[in-house]
């Protein structure tokens, strides 16, 4: 993987900092390795749960697939129990 990995006991999270079109190939690249690891070694993913986060001003909101299916947007995660937005605004 070039992305960050992050594994949780029933969560998962790949991330990184796309401020060029080398690091967009690259998510692109860890989510068609992802997809080719769920499909040969069996595991289930709930793909309704698979959410991009667009963190930032500036950021184009690029659009991914994982196989055949786009990722949907979402404007906040929340992760270990804190929300944060796509402007990392943690008032929620």
């Amino acid at each position: 993987m070039e992305c960050n990995i992050s594994k949780f006991v029933d969560d998962t999270k790949l991330g990184v900092a796309v401020e060029s079109l080398e690091e967009q190939e690259a998510l692109l690249r860890d989510l068609h390795r992802l997809e080719h690891w769920i499909m040969t070694k069996g595991v289930k993913f709930n793909k309704t749960k698979f959410w991009i986060l667009h963190l930032g001003c500036n950021n184009d909101g690029h659009k991914y697939k994982l196989g055949e299916e786009w990722l949907e947007s979402s404007f906040a995660e929340r992760d270990l129990g804190v929300v944060v937005d796509s402007r990392l605004n943690r008032s929620q």
